[in-house]
């Protein structure tokens, strides 16, 4: 399977035609925000990366505002961060409290469970989606960061981390994108907190990475039927009991392989993978054609022949639409 066909989706307003430019990205961008034109220069041209529990967009925009109201934001399920880096122009922010600039450098964070407005009469950004999870494994806590600026001379690290993934993420195994996940938490901690690793922070710390060393190794074996507990007892040293409680926050480990493969059987249908669906579920470790649909509909609202039927009439536009809500689901 193609990496970055998995993992990359695309939007320029340039290539449409004038009248259906503003109304295709208010329909791509309306799962966060309402999107307004805010001048005859209208134009987003945008690429979007899937990384492990995080989504990156590097954006170009002109004369163009969203909006994240009070009862959106109570009301569609979002709740994860989102780290806006700005490259170059002018972008502002209103929480509440009137618009402010963030300049060229710094790293504007946003709480998706709190109202905003933004408007870019001309800037490239770079957006990182965290889920909120991030965010308090980095500072401890995901209270008080909304509308919070990260100064360049604080946040540069953070910084260059982000624009080189913007450069480079989309190359990455999901294997490598766990172990990129913790750079990024780590990263943020520096630029967040003075003294980052705290002793409890340090705690935390460790119990992730060792998690993500099995979360990257479960990836990397994902099509063997031997998968589970007792493999992953042998190949780490870890107790059962130590197991089932780090996969606790997924519904425990057997849930979460099981959720991976299902993925990864939706990673293979939007790809256009052409075998039969029960041969695709049994390369991924999926052994029962009918148990695998039936779970399937449970996670994903319809079958898989359903689900690759739909892949097959829509457009490239209802593609970046439908990547774009299965990608934000994930981060909840």
């Amino acid at each position: 399977m193609d990496q970055e066909s998995r993992a990359f989706l695309g939007f320029d307003s340039a290539a449409m035609p004038l009248a259906e430019r503003f109304d295709a990205y208010h329909a791509l961008y309306a799962p966060g925000a309402d999107a307004m034109a805010t001048g005859p220069d209208f134009t987003v041209a945008m690429r979007g990366w899937r990384l492990d529990r995080a989504l990156l967009y590097d954006r170009r925009l002109a004369d163009v505002a969203h909006v994240r109201d009070g009862s959106r934001a109570s009301r569609d399920g979002l709740d994860h961060f989102t780290l806006t880096l700005v490259l170059q122009g002018e972008f502002h922010v209103d929480i509440g409290d009137g618009f402010r600039r963030v300049s060229p450098g710094d790293i504007l964070m946003i709480d998706m469970l709190r109202p905003m407005r933004n408007h870019a009469p001309a800037a490239h950004v770079l957006t990182l989606s965290l889920a909120r999870s991030g965010l308090i494994a980095a500072t401890g806590s995901a209270e008080g960061w909304h509308g919070h600026i990260v100064p360049r001379e604080r946040g540069f690290l953070l910084a260059d981390h982000i624009a080189s993934l913007a450069r480079h993420g989309a190359l990455l195994s999901p294997a490598s994108l766990m172990a990129i996940g913790r750079v990024t938490v780590d990263l943020l901690g520096v630029a967040l907190t003075p003294s980052p690793w705290r002793e409890s922070l340090d705690h935390d710390r460790m119990h992730a990475e060792r998690r993500d060393r099995v979360r990257a190794f479960i990836a990397e074996r994902l099509p063997d039927p031997a998968l589970g507990p007792d493999m992953l007892v042998a190949r780490f040293g870890l107790s059962r009991a130590t197991l089932y409680r780090d996969f606790g926050p997924w519904g425990g480990l057997a849930r979460y392989i099981r959720d991976q493969r299902l993925e990864r059987l939706r990673e293979r249908l939007s790809t256009g993978d052409p075998r039969p669906i029960g041969e695709i579920a049994e390369s991924v470790g999926l052994e029962h054609e009918g148990r695998a649909s039936d779970s399937f509909r449970k996670r994903f609202g319809q079958r898989p022949g359903a689900y690759r039927r739909m892949i097959v009439r829509e457009t490239s536009l209802d593609g970046v639409n439908r990547r774009m809500d299965e990608w934000q689901a994930e981060l909840r």
